[in-house]
């Protein structure tokens, strides 16, 4: 979130010079912060953690259980940046998203 307000004063001259719109931005930042960041660290994780707690050894549950592990992190993830493109400093953001 902190990344986010700090590029605010970048994305707000870019957007006036009418070099893309928000909702172009925030679909990008939420691409290309999901695959790499967000998507890679929870499948690998969720791959380790499955088998070690002793969870049923049936593929269909298992990829549900990655499958939920990857929304929760892609919904977190949207969150924190809508909640820092809407807030003017990071302290109020931090109070937003934990009440949330």
């Amino acid at each position: 979130m902190c990344q986010v307000i700090a590029e605010r004063a970048l994305f707000v001259r870019e957007r006036a010079s009418g070099y893309y719109n928000t909702v172009t931005y925030f679909l990008a930042k939420a691409f290309f912060e999901i695959i790499p960041m967000r998507a890679l660290p929870p499948l690998l994780l969720g791959s380790i953690a499955y088998w070690m707690m002793g969870f049923q050894p049936v593929a269909a549950k298992f990829a549900v259980f990655l499958f939920i592990l990857l929304l929760v992190n892609v919904v977190a993830t949207t969150m924190c940046i809508a909640i820092g493109t809407t807030v003017p400093s990071v302290a109020v953001g931090n109070l937003i998203s934990v009440c949330l």
